[in-house]
């Protein structure tokens, strides 16, 4: 992929096909405001699935935020070319407030990006305050969908803890990761905490493992095996 998230290629337009409209239809009684995207393990193509679905919910009419919660190795401004000086970890300091922080994406009327911003010293403890919940609650009354990139997913992890205070939660899994325990590892986590998975997005897996749609799980459905 290109340093930026356009054109959008034809694999990741198939990566994120899953639409909020799909995802609704398993919360038929509570509003999606806010889905978090994280992995079964490091290197699964997350951010960059994340980038892409940013862009193809704005072009299908909605109006998205994304937010980098990856402190500790922020990429998203990168995909979209947009600078880190300011962001999300500056919002939660209270060094820059959200309306400067929040940046416009070249391009795409309906997108925004809250990239992470400086690393801090504890980035665990920094999203675990209230001021976390509050920065997310003011995105969301801003826009239709934010979506918010997190790390892998592990016990105690900073992806744990913004997962808990997010709608559902959408799992990247790619080879060999996607065929293998640490995606039935990252859904039994995300259970532990209450996190709603709605969807499995297997990424770059060939062909032959499977064949690039998006996996539904649900609580009274069997885990779908990637094996």
């Amino acid at each position: 992929m290109s340093d930026t998230v356009q054109p959008i290629t034809e694999a990741a337009a198939r990566a994120t096909t899953l639409d909020i409209h799909e995802i609704q239809r398993i919360l038929p009684h509570r509003p999606l405001r806010s889905l978090v995207v994280t992995s079964a393990a490091k290197g699964d193509g997350r951010t960059t699935v994340v980038a892409n679905l940013g862009v193809v919910l704005a072009r299908a009419g909605r109006t998205v935020v994304v937010v980098d919660c990856d402190l500790r190795n922020p990429q998203l401004h990168r995909l979209y070319g947009l600078p880190n000086e300011a962001g999300f970890t500056s919002v939660l300091r209270g060094e820059a407030p959200l309306s400067r922080a929040v940046q416009n994406v070249p391009g795409e009327s309906r997108l925004q990006v809250l990239a992470s911003g400086p690393t801090p010293p504890a980035p665990g403890q920094l999203l675990s305050a209230q001021r976390t919940v509050e920065v997310l609650t003011a995105l969301q009354a801003q826009a239709d969908v934010v979506v918010i990139d997190v790390p892998a997913m592990a016990p105690a992890s900073d992806a744990a803890v913004v997962a808990s205070i997010s709608d559902a939660a959408l799992v990247i899994a790619g080879a060999p990761s996607g065929q293998a325990g640490e995606l039935a590892r990252a859904v039994d986590l995300l259970d532990e905490i209450e996190g709603l998975v709605v969807g499995v997005v297997l990424n770059a897996v060939t062909e032959a493992d499977h064949d690039g749609r998006v996996a539904m799980l649900r609580r009274d459905m069997p885990r779908v095996s990637l094996a």
